[in-house]
């Protein structure tokens, strides 16, 4: 989407220069970000969103028959990121052949695993600098909103309607044996919310660090997502946002050649943190559920992951070659996106998917040289959300939801991006 300066006005947009890929990249960033409340208000969100990434599909193939690929400066990570597509259809082929799984459950599988990722596609191959800004500045923005919702969920949880807490049909979450609601921003349950959170919060920072922690814009909108990631009570979303934080803030001084003094702020950090932790805030349900100080809301939850854990073990032992269970695996495995993907695809290709996010992080490292903010925010954010979901996907699955993949695929597709140019040169 162009847009041209006019006479003593605003912005505007240009409609002769509005592409087919605009219109595809805009609508899924708005829709899958608002699911919930087209769901519960309006009805058939996920049927909405399906629909557009058909429509996103048939461009991609659009692209690979005009050989766009080949023209991309990325184009082995390309071709990569296309090989794992293609056997991720053949093992649910394959599996469908052998009574694995069925038919309708493969198509399943291969949309859940691999067209929600095709933002990363479109993304590397039509946008420039510009478009990047743009899209990166919506994304932020709107997930933002939804994440001071999500403060008006817990703040307003007697006086909202149902319909304003959870997804319909769901129950509102709560911790065990308590009426403290963790809150969703209406984009499912309270795991995808706080890896949801945990991709804003990732890119915020970077771009704060890249921008010397001057902004208060970015302060405040850093505080909101971490205040709602808080309010979710999730003891991985909340430790990995800490994490993430001292991560990127490592990496960015080591970047800037200055890790002597980044390491020796982290450790003062890290050690107000925790004095703060276990005497002024010792009594807080977040830093209980944290330090696992009441056995009553993290044993139940602990003993479920492991049980789960060595059932998907057994069954990838058994059909470690071409995975089990496409579309299939929530039946033995809900929490856990690493096994449930080796479960799906296979251990091969799941070591080929493992290969293309290392040249996927290294192609971020090699990017935070450069002296472009944009660049560095991005690259920055990458690393941190990528490092939290490689971690933490062993035990939760909010890596694999929807709302979750598709935007981590598309910060991917933005480091791939042409940011050296400022206007579209490819139109559709």
């Amino acid at each position: 989407m162009n847009t041209v300066k006019a006479k003593n006005s605003p912005l505007r947009i240009n409609p002769s220069k509005i592409y087919v890929s605009d219109v595809i990249i805009c609508g899924i960033i708005l829709l899958v970000i608002f699911r919930g409340f087209i769901d519960n208000f309006i009805g058939n969100g996920t049927l909405l969103v399906d629909a557009l990434f058909l429509c996103l599909l048939i461009w991609a193939i659009g692209a690979l028959l005009r050989a766009e690929v080949s023209g991309s400066r990325h184009k082995k990570l390309l071709k990569l990121y296309l090989a794992w597509c293609l056997l991720c259809l053949i093992v649910g082929f394959m599996q469908v052949v052998t009574g694995r799984t069925g038919l309708y459950d493969a198509v399943i599988g291969f949309r859940n695993n691999n067209i929600y990722t095709g933002l990363f596609f479109i993304a590397a191959l039509r946008l420039d600098k510009k478009s990047v800004k743009r899209y990166y500045n919506l994304f932020i923005n709107c997930g933002v909103a939804i994440c001071l919702f999500a403060i008006f969920q817990f703040l307003l949880r007697d006086l909202l309607p149902i319909e304003l807490l959870v997804l319909k049909g769901e129950d509102i979450f709560e911790l065990f044996n308590s009426d403290i609601i963790r809150v969703t921003g209406l984009m499912g349950n309270t795991i995808i919310f706080g890896g949801f959170a945990i991709v804003l919060f990732s890119l915020i920072w970077a771009e704060l660090n890249v921008l010397n922690y001057r902004s208060v814009r970015l302060w405040l909108k850093l505080v909101i997502v971490a205040i709602s990631n808080f309010l979710t009570f999730s003891r991985a979303s909340v430790f990995g946002m800490v994490a993430v934080f001292v991560l990127e803030f490592l990496i960015y001084g080591c970047a800037r050649r200055r890790a002597i003094e980044y390491i020796l702020a982290t450790l003062a950090m890290l050690v107000a943190v925790f004095v703060l932790a276990i005497t002024v805030f010792r009594d807080t349900v977040i830093v209980q559920r944290i330090l696992g100080l009441n056995s009553s809301w993290v044993s139940g939850s602990d003993a479920g992951h492991y049980e789960m854990i060595d059932v998907a073990t057994d069954m990838i032992m058994q059909s470690w070659l071409i995975g089990t269970l496409m579309g299939q695996s929530n039946r033995v495995i809900t929490d856990g996106s690493i096994w449930a993907y080796i479960l799906e695809m296979g251990i091969p290709v799941f070591i080929l998917y493992c290969i293309l996010i290392c040249f996927l992080v290294a192609t971020a490292f090699k990017k935070l040289s450069k002296r472009d903010n944009i660049s560095n925010t991005l690259s920055l954010g990458y690393i941190g959300m990528i490092s939290y979901f490689v971690v933490f996907s062993f035990i939760n699955s909010a890596y694999a939801s929807r709302s979750v993949l598709t935007f981590v695929w598309l910060i991917a597709g933005m480091l791939l991006s042409n940011t050296e140019k400022g206007d579209n040169s490819a139109k559709n």
